[in-house]
């Protein structure tokens, strides 16, 4: 089966079913440890057991937070192959700390990737938060550029297209001093095809889902939308996915739709199924027959 996962510890289970560099694209969601769910552990956590602990306490201490972070990923950093990819998303508390404990292990970082959706936690002496960081890790030497990275998409020659018309229908003496003029028509552009122009470190047209979508329940729902967007970008079709911490299995999903093979980890045996659920839903709507069919 292309596709397959597993309701039990992710670091485990790696461990049990996947052998060193093997794996193209890792990604990792994992509970933010921002003490939602109150002081018990939290009971919509998708995290790994520790000890005799069911679930990931999501309300531990910063560095007892941080090492556990480590052992996973530290196997992600095993099960990947050279020049793989590790997508770790993170809230802005955590975030540069994950980041320099995945640079101890051995990543390199390439990218802080920005998901800004449209509503946040509202705050009263802090600004809200309404976005997500993606750190994208390598395992690798940077300078081969040596990793899948799919820039080029037929929406781009689009946008290249349309700046050439543009340029081409100009004056030459007026491109040669028009240039806010020139700035101003390709921002304009790049505006238009945004939505399918992948090139940038901003994502801000992927909405978020509710955590009721397609009739699944879960707090924290990742979009599909921007896991195809990233498998897409870092994989090619056929290429091998990992996901430490799936969920309700949206990442399961868009795995399907972009026909990557995958296998998706989680702990809470309460969500599969919610899985099931989602996935059945998702694949067997008419708007998707056509994607799948050939898997």
């Amino acid at each position: 089966m292309d596709q397959t996962f597993y309701i039990e510890d992710c670091v485990k289970g790696c461990q049990d079913r996947i052998v060193n560099g093997s794996i193209d694209l890792v990604f990792a969601d994992p509970p933010f440890n921002i003490g939602f769910g109150g002081k018990q552990s939290n009971a919509y956590s998708h995290g790994i057991s520790w000890k005799k602990e069911i679930y990931y306490s999501d309300i531990i201490s910063k560095d007892d937070y941080i090492n556990r972070c480590g052992i996973w990923i530290k196997e992600a950093f095993r099960i990947l192959r050279e020049n793989g990819i590790f997508i770790i998303m993170s809230s802005w508390n955590h975030v540069s700390a994950i980041e320099m404990k995945a640079n101890e292990i051995g990543f390199t970082t390439l990218n802080h990737l920005i998901w800004r959706y449209e509503f946040g936690v509202f705050t009263i002496h802090r600004f809200t938060t309404s976005h997500y960081t993606f750190l994208i890790l390598l395992k690798g030497d940077p300078s081969k550029n040596a990793w899948t990275f799919n820039k080029k998409k037929p929406q781009e020659e689009d946008v290249e297209r349309e700046i050439k018309l543009f340029l081409d229908e100009m004056d030459p003496d007026e491109r040669k001093i028009n240039i806010q003029k020139i700035a101003t028509k390709i921002e304009e552009i790049f505006y238009t095809k945004r939505k399918n122009y992948i090139a940038s470190d901003f994502f801000d047209d992927l909405r978020r889902m509710s955590r009721r979508y397609e009739g699944v329940e879960h707090p924290c729902k990742l979009s599909e939308d921007v896991l195809m967007r990233l498998y897409e970008i870092f994989t090619d079709e056929g290429d091998k996915i990992v996901d430490l911490f799936m969920g309700s299995g949206t990442s399961l999903v868009a795995a399907v739709l972009t026909r990557r093979k995958y296998v998706g980890f989680e702990i809470k045996n309460d969500y599969l199924s919610e899985i099931n659920k989602l996935v059945k839903k998702r694949l067997e709507s008419k708007r998707n027959v056509k994607k799948i069919s050939s898997l």
